[in-house]
């Protein structure tokens, strides 16, 4: 998966703001293997909940703040693939659905 052609010009504010205005639109978003994740937006910083039932994840939930969002994507966005494994590496959760945030708010596909 690759940025979409028509956001790449975008500046980096721009797609965060893109994001956020998704999750606060839908308030739900997928990750990659499908799982589902309810999501919120509070100040500049997304939380979100998921995954197995009882997990840390599902209880207490993760947060990515805009300056992880554009510290991670400005390092990501012109990769050949956009999966994740390639993008483990700047993501500051271990397992954060970040790649599926993207998919489902439609920056790449």
């Amino acid at each position: 998966m690759k940025v979409k052609a028509e956001l790449k010009q975008r500046f980096d504010k721009e797609i965060w703001g893109l994001v956020v205005d998704y999750v606060n639109t839908k308030h739900v978003f997928f990750s990659m293997t499908g799982i589902k994740y309810t999501a919120k937006v509070i100040g500049e910083k997304v939380y979100y909940r998921g995954g197995r039932p009882n997990s840390t994840l599902a209880i207490v939930g993760e947060v990515v703040t805009k300056g992880q969002f554009l510290a991670a994507y400005k390092q990501i966005k012109e990769l050949e693939e956009i999966n994740t494994k390639t993008v483990k590496t700047y993501v500051a959760q271990n397992q954060s659905p970040f790649v599926g945030l993207l998919t489902s708010a439609g920056i790449i596909q």
